[in-house]
């Protein structure tokens, strides 16, 4: 029901409690009418009146009678309306005082606006990094402030202790001696790569980069959004501006290579799109406010890779079985480009991409296409390591070491017992082959 519908309800209700024949009766029924309209309970009704909740129920449903639909449903429907109504009031206020007291603690915003801290950690959700919540009294702060030094040591430290360094490695590591995640260094140095290079540590895999934005794209991103008729100065708004023009920069790019807070960014971008800003260099705001063709800046290329490169780093770091998945897992750890980027490069499938480095791809959406010797290349590797050949024990090898199933053999071989006599016919010949090798050697 909408509101324009709930609302003709309950005046029509009001309407006829007004015009009824018992005159003595109607500034009560009216009442109750108003009362129950209000969101005032049957009970509370009529205890003020003195009668019993079921009047009041049996008052309702007459006066309600011939109005074109529930009383009870246009109420709720009034309720929900304004519910939502001071809901966003209540965030509208919140990001207003957030954006006017970068800095200050939650506890000031609930004494100004009378709102609990709960209400107001949830409505900000990631504004509190700009809001500190201070210890309770006669308690120390909880959270650790890693120094520069401190943290460039603990990268040194681990590369040491374990002879790794990739990002998520040091945040394992890390956090076993309650030490910082691997966000903490990447942000406070820019990225992880330019964290393990002022380090003065080896092993981090980053490359070259040409990047799509340059920092005056990002601005001129964010002044265009000031300047649009959607502006407001909840990030959440911006990120759904930017979907709409989806050429534009994310505002976790602008945030991550400007630096800056959401809040400073936006009062910068303000004062340029209203012509107030008056500290910048003239050449600076001409290339911010010149007009741009997104989709031609988005399409600049990001990164200059070289695919085989890449896929022989992630073998040897993640193993032989590599995935679209685990690559992609391990490729945005360190900043570099992603499958689906490696695979529009080089114009190859990921098998093409994979197979010849001596990876093994998974075998999802790959079965009709997967050759003999790949898909036995499996079992012959059990027929080598494992005593018990039967159906069940392949099932659990396979599966631990990301082999075709038994149920793949079955189907392509009917039969699991003759795939298992092609997986020994095949290791029958390679043990041959190599004895021939051998004596031809000698």
């Amino acid at each position: 029901m909408d509101v324009r519908t709930a609302q003709a309800i309950i005046d029509k209700t009001l309407s006829n409690a007004h015009n009824q024949s018992k005159q003595h009766l109607v500034a009560r029924n009216i009442d109750i009418v108003s009362l129950y309209s209000q969101g005032a309970t049957l009970q509370y009704i009529g205890d003020k009146h003195g009668i019993t909740r079921e009047a009041v129920r049996q008052i309702l449903g007459r006066l309600s009678k011939n109005t074109g639909g529930n009383l009870k449903e246009a109420v709720n429907t009034l309720k929900q309306e304004k519910k939502q109504a001071q809901e966003k009031a209540l965030v509208e206020a919140a990001h207003k005082w957030s954006d006017q007291n970068i800095g200050s603690p939650l506890s000031e915003a609930e004494t100004q606006l009378g709102v609990p801290l709960r209400k107001l950690r949830s409505i900000l959700k990631d504004r509190l990094i700009y809001h500190p919540t201070l210890p309770a009294e006669g308690k120390e702060k909880s959270r650790v402030r890693w120094s520069d030094n401190e943290l460039l040591a603990l990268i040194r430290q681990c590369k040491e202790e374990t002879g790794k360094i990739t990002s998520q490695h040091f945040q394992e590591w890390s956090l076993e001696r309650g030490g910082p995640t691997k966000q903490t260094p990447s942000l406070r140095f820019g990225s992880w790569s330019r964290a393990v290079k002022l380090a003065g540590v080896d092993g981090s895999y980053a490359v070259a980069r040409k990047r799509a934005y340059q920092e005056e794209d990002l601005w001129a991103s964010l002044i265009e959004y000031c300047s649009s008729p959607d502006y407001s100065s909840q990030v959440e708004n911006y990120d759904r501006w930017q979907r709409r023009n989806k050429y534009h920069p994310s505002s976790a790019l602008i945030r991550h290579r400007l630096g800056k807070s959401w809040s400073q960014l936006l009062s910068t971008a303000l004062k340029v799109s209203q012509g107030t800003y008056q500290q910048a260099d003239p050449s600076w705001l001409e290339a911010v406010c010149a007009p741009r063709n997104w989709k031609q800046v988005s399409e600049r290329s990001l990164t200059e890779v070289d695919p085989d490169a890449l896929i022989r780093q992630a073998i040897d770091e993640v193993g032989t079985y590599l995935t679209v998945s685990r690559y992609d897992r391990w490729a945005k750890a360190r900043k570099l480009p992603v499958a689906v980027r490696l695979m529009a490069r080089s114009q190859k499938s990921w098998s093409e991409l994979v197979l010849p480095h001596g990876g093994r791809v998974g075998t999802r959406g790959r079965r009709g296409r997967m050759q003999d010797d790949e898909i036995l290349a499996g079992l012959v590797q059990f027929l080598q390591t494992e005593s018990n050949y039967s159906y069940e024990a392949y099932q659990v090898w396979a599966r631990e070491h990301h082999f075709a199933s038994p149920s793949m053999l079955t189907k392509r071989y009917k039969g699991f017992s003759r795939a298992l006599a092609l997986a020994s016919q095949l290791l029958e010949e390679g043990a041959r082959a190599g004895a021939k090798a051998a004596g031809e050697k000698l």
